[in-house]
């Protein structure tokens, strides 16, 4: 494989990730254990009551194994989290020819790329399997979510200053940093958990940003692997 192709690869890589974590969650959420926390008994996976991360869970609320769930979850985080890494590696290659955007596509790629070891990292710590591991999870969520925001802010300011860069990517990509910072909001200052209503808008507003989030980087990887192919082919006729 030549190296445009392996670049192109590597832009198109976050398409493969997202899609996985969309199909091997799915999966889970039909094998998961059941229950949640105000009811332990209610069968199946609740979109309103159940956290993603309780696909994660060893043993479900119903006191059932959850390996099946557990495992498909772990993959899903591990294959989206290692599939946007060649991606934030390739970008800035892109960007080059403009030092300031190349430095905020540097930083953003930088960010990214711990944000994209804190969701591998979700999913490696299964909050139920002991207090450390629960401590470590939720480590990882405050690592990866609201180091994402920075990621946003640099990538919309270089990719608004490209003018032949897809406007879709900066009209997405803001969309989704609004979404982030509502819920950044709800995660450091939201309604407890620990309540039924309060679960339940915690539950949802994960739900939103995590399907916004990999719609995001869908369309971040068709895009951008597009844009560079197109760019190479113009250049093959110059």
């Amino acid at each position: 494989m030549d190296k445009n192709k392996l670049k192109q690869w590597a832009l198109f890589a976050p398409v493969i990730g997202s899609s996985l974590f969309f199909i091997l969650t799915i999966i889970a959420m039909f094998t998961f254990a059941g229950g949640y926390m105000f009811e332990p008994t209610s069968p199946g996976y609740s979109l309103i009551n159940n956290f993603f991360s309780d696909l994660g869970m060893i043993t479900g609320y119903s006191g059932d194994s959850n390996m099946v769930s557990s495992t498909l979850f772990l993959m899903a985080t591990l294959f989206c989290g290692l599939l946007m890494m060649p991606y934030f590696a390739v970008i800035p290659s892109i960007f080059k020819s403009n030092r300031i955007n190349y430095i905020l596509i540097i930083l953003g790629s930088t960010l990214g790329f711990i944000a994209a070891i804190g969701y591998i990292g979700i999913g490696f710590t299964p909050w139920d399997k002991s207090e450390a591991s629960l401590s470590a999870h939720m480590f990882f969520v405050y690592l990866a979510f609201p180091l994402t925001l920075p990621v946003v802010i640099c990538y919309v300011t270089a990719f608004l200053q490209k003018k032949d860069f897809p406007r879709i990517l900066s009209y997405i990509y803001i969309i989704m940093g609004v979404i982030l910072v509502v819920y950044l909001y709800l995660l450091f200052f939201g309604p407890s958990a620990g309540t039924e209503i309060g679960r339940i808008i915690q539950v949802v507003g994960q739900k939103v940003i995590v399907y916004a989030e990999i719609l995001t980087f869908w369309i971040q990887g068709y895009y951008t692997s597009k844009y560079f192919k197109n760019k190479e082919k113009i250049k093959a006729l110059v």
